[in-house]
Parts: structure tokens; C-alpha cells; sequence
């Protein structure tokens, strides 16, 4: 019966040392320093370079329009989009020729 006591006592201690041992790593791990990381790097500042302007270049003044310029207006879609679909508002709407 004395031996079991004597046991029990060496298995608390060694216990108590291993919480007491966990709870030292645990405060030395989350109370470390941690690594910043770098800073981005920024961004160098955007300027017009006027030496690089199409604007000015003789192809550019004789580009002409693809087409009139104004665009067509069909009737396409729903005159109201919030009403229930049925039958009359489900058939295509043909754009006007």
C-alpha cells in the first residue's frame, strides 16, 4: 500500500512539471516578437511624358470614324423589368428595321 502512494506522488510531480513546463512555452510563444514584415514597396509617381503623346503624330490626325457616331435605339427589353413575367411580356420584342 506504500508503494502506490510513493507512485501516485512521483506521477503528481512529474504532472505538475509538465503543465507547469507547457504553461512556460505557451507564455514564451504568443509574448515573443514577432517579424514585421516589409514595407511595399511604393509606386513610382505617374507624369505625362509629352514626348510620347500620339495626340500630336500625323497618323492619328487622319484616323477617321467607324461609323455616324450615333447610336441606335431599339427596343429591346422590358418597358418595365418589375412585372411578373407572362405570356404577352415573355415574346422577344423585334427591334425596329
Amino acid at each position: 500500500m506504500r508503494t502506490s502512494s510513493i507512485f501516485s506522488r512521483i506521477v503528481l510531480v512529474l504532472g505538475g512539471l509538465a503543465v507547469l513546463g507547457f504553461t512556460y512555452w505557451l507564455l514564451a510563444t504568443s509574448l515573443a516578437p514577432i517579424e514585421v514584415p516589409p514595407l511595399a514597396v511604393s509606386r513610382r509617381e505617374i507624369k505625362f511624358d509629352p514626348r510620347v503623346d500620339m495626340s500630336k503624330n500625323e497618323k492619328f490626325l487622319r484616323l477617321k470614324p467607324l461609323g455616324d457616331g450615333v447610336p441606335e435605339l431599339t427596343g429591346l427589353g422590358r418597358s418595365n423589368p418589375f412585372m411578373p413575367l407572362t405570356m404577352a411580356s415573355s415574346t422577344p420584342v423585334q427591334a425596329p428595321k
